[in-house]
């Protein structure tokens, strides 16, 4: 009889409605930039290893910062440039970092060491790779196909208003010449890129002359 009652129990806790939680706000401790974050469509968060992570400049340069508790620890200088916004993929240990300063923009790319718990320069490419963005495109993002090629979108290339993309193999030290997708956009209008199933990836764009979407 035990037995039934512990089996009829189980199944009506099984049958029970799942109740959602309500969400926990956890306040952190202030973190002072150098760059603000707003406006753009790239992600400078993510998690690993059980911990939060992110990519932000401060005043002495753009870094690597770890979330112990309630406080942001830089662990890792990416870059010197204290006016980075940052776009990060990450992909297991390894995250790709693009280094987005307008004409002076770079990928640089880090590793998860799991002794220290921090992040050190991806050992297949330690070095930062120059990106070929001119100083008037306003922001860029990067992703990963599902065959590893890594592509890059931006709202301009050789001095006209368009919407291109750049793609890069592994290590993504070298990088193609731009693609043009889209034409006639306005010099404020901005794009997106996101990686898709079957090694394809799509483009979202704004185009304020057409009013529309591409």
């Amino acid at each position: 009889m035990r037995k039934l009652l512990l089996a009829a129990l189980g199944l009506i806790l099984l049958a029970s409605p799942v109740v959602a939680l309500p969400p926990v706000n956890t306040t952190l401790t202030n973190l002072s930039v150098s760059a603000t974050t707003g406006e753009k469509p790239q992600s400078k968060v993510w998690t690993h290893a059980g911990r939060w992570w992110c990519v932000m400049p401060n005043s002495a340069g753009t870094w690597v910062w770890r979330l112990d508790g309630t406080v942001w620890t830089n662990v890792l200088q990416l870059s010197l440039s204290t006016t980075v916004h940052a776009d990060v993929k990450a992909v297991g240990g390894v995250s790709h970092v693009l280094l987005f300063n307008s004409g002076s923009s770079q990928l640089a790319s880090i590793e998860y060491v799991p002794a220290t718990q921090t992040y050190q320069m991806w050992t297949t490419r330690p070095a930062n790779v120059a990106l070929p963005l001119d100083g008037s495109t306003e922001t860029a993002t990067i992703d990963l196909d599902s065959q590893g090629r890594m592509w890059l979108a931006s709202d301009h290339a050789a001095g006209a208003e368009q919407i291109v993309v750049y793609y890069s193999d592994a290590p993504y030290s070298t990088w193609s010449g731009p693609v043009a997708l889209a034409t006639g956009i306005n010099a404020d209008d901005i794009s997106v890129v996101t990686a898709m199933p079957g090694g394809r990836v799509g483009v979202l764009w704004s185009n304020q002359n057409t009013q529309r979407f591409g």
